[in-house]
């Protein structure tokens, strides 16, 4: 592995603070750090840590594929990392250079993510630049481990090379800042390499730690610590939890940053180097479950939200400690925030199925008011469980029995079955792909699909048979019809429109 290693190595501030108490009734700080946009919100986090920074990081603002790696460099050097458009340097990044009186600046990517040009005005500054680039993000993580390895030995010339290397999902942004956040922090050197699908070199890694599911790293991939969530909130947490056994350092402060957008979130890496840190993702108007529990039961002193409330909500700040978020001041009913809807019950925000002055509501995770559709379960009068879509209108009720929307119609029950004709359609688009023959015959009318009268197991029932084959007469003034010799029995779910091919 040590040879993989040395292959890939060759190639204006918002702040606030709020009083809160935790389960030990002691004092949580709560500070935001932000500015009017990405550039600024790094130069703002600068500006409150140092005074000077002989050495920075500058990384793009409009991709973070680099820059999340990088972010391993950053919190091991304790140094700030400046964000940047491809081709010019912000005015405020570059006043702040001058203010920290900065000597060398560490440019992550290639010419592709951040242009000469912008490499040019630095070194018109009297700055030294070093660029780390490699021909992909893999081979550019490689030059940042190099580098993190060169500045280590510098401080600690008995610092070893070592082979340890932590994975994340090259191409998930929530993991690999957590990854990056802490990696940095341990003492004897541990490389982050992105996993790449269908990348030979990527394949052959054994990462003594992986951050993600199987959805981001696959099982068959030898990994010996796995930090898994259900989700990248959750991802977050297990990280936090496992903080002081990868670091060897207690763990007293948290970063807050929005889990689902990056920009601001991505100077984070500074912050977690200067406060020993880890960085905790969440939704934007509602803490995750599992980070509230986890800053309530491990005694944190302070939390510290990067970005402005478009990033992180007040509300969010507000669940810390359990208060009603003033803004709504209201114990009960609507709350309008942006162009979002919540509702309140006894001071708390309603999340699930909701009934509001007679009519059905759905409040998602977060507390935000579903429109459009939504995917859910639906049992039948037989007691059969069926996967199932029920359709919001954009006021957010349920839509109306009868009311049909792509081919789907709203039952009494509030479910959307599809119409007949839909489900033929998606019967033929099920032929034409997996029985492209029988499609054939039934477009040159050869065969005919028929419909059984009653559903078999909760699903409707569609026979293919010869035309030759088929009949039909009326019985009491109904048409029945049939054939003697069935080719194929397809059926599919009204609620789902999933089907099946029966033998």
């Amino acid at each position: 592995m040590r040879k993989l290693l040395s292959y890939l190595m060759c190639s204006a501030i918002v702040m606030m603070s709020i009083n809160v108490a935790n389960a030990e009734n002691n004092e949580i700080k709560v500070e935001r750090i932000a500015g009017n946009s990405r550039y600024e919100t790094a130069v703002e986090i600068s500006k409150k840590y140092f005074e000077t920074a002989p050495n920075v990081v500058l990384a793009s603002g409009e991709g973070y594929a680099d820059a999340l790696v990088g972010g391993s460099l950053v919190s091991q050097e304790k140094i700030p990392m400046f964000l940047t458009k491809k081709t010019s340097l912000p005015l405020e990044t570059k006043e702040e250079l001058i203010r920290l009186k900065t000597k060398n600046v560490y440019i992550l990517g290639g010419n592709n993510t951040i242009s000469q040009s912008v490499e040019n005005q630095i070194k018109n500054m009297g700055i030294n630049v070093k660029r780390l680039s490699g021909e992909d993000r893999l081979a550019t993580a490689g030059m940042i481990a190099s580098e993190r390895f060169y500045l280590a030995q510098k401080d600690n010339p008995n610092v070893a090379m070592g082979d340890r290397y932590a994975g994340i999902d090259g191409y998930n942004y929530a993991d690999a800042l957590v990854a990056g956040s802490i990696i940095g922090q341990i003492e004897n050197q541990v490389y982050v390499f992105p996993y790449l699908k269908n990348n030979e070199i990527s394949q052959g890694f054994a990462y003594e730690f992986a951050f993600g599911g199987y959805n981001s790293i696959p099982k068959n991939v030898e990994v010996t610590t796995r930090i898994a969530g259900e989700n990248r909130y959750e991802t977050s947490v297990e990280a936090a939890e496992k903080f002081e056994m990868l670091t060897g350092k207690k763990l007293k402060t948290v970063i807050l940053v929005d889990g689902m957008n990056y920009p601001d979130a991505l100077a984070a890496s500074t912050v977690a180097g200067k406060e020993e840190a880890t960085v905790i993702t969440t939704p934007k108007d509602k803490l995750n479950k599992e980070a509230k529990k986890f800053i309530k039961n491990n005694a944190i002193d302070k939390v510290i939200v990067i970005g402005g409330e478009n990033s992180v909500g007040n509300s969010v700040v507000a669940e810390i400690n359990d208060e009603e978020d003033l803004s709504a001041n209201l114990l009960g009913g609507w709350k309008i925030v942006g162009n979002k809807k919540y509702y309140y019950e006894s001071g708390k925000m309603v999340t699930g199925w909701k009934n509001v002055d007679g009519y059905k509501y759905y409040f998602n995770d977060d507390g935000t008011m579903h429109t459009g559709w939504y995917y859910g379960k639906y049992k039948d009068s037989s007691g059969i469980s069926h996967d199932a879509r029920y359709y919001f209108s954009i006021d957010g009720s349920l839509a109306k029995e009868g009311t049909i929307i792509d081919g789907w119609i709203t039952q009494a029950s509030g479910v959307s079955n599809l119409q007949e004709d839909s489900e033929l359609k998606i019967i033929k688009e099920y032929l034409s792909k997996n029985m492209p023959d029988v499609f054939k015959k039934i477009e040159s009318n050869e065969y005919r699909i028929y419909k059984e009268s009653e559903t078999v197991n909760g699903k409707d029932q569609f026979n293919i048979t010869a035309l030759s084959d088929y009949w039909q007469t009326v019985v009491q003034g109904v048409i029945k019809e049939g054939s003697n010799k069935i080719l194929y029995k397809i059926q599919i779910d009204p609620y789902s429109g999933n089907i099946s091919l029966v033998n």
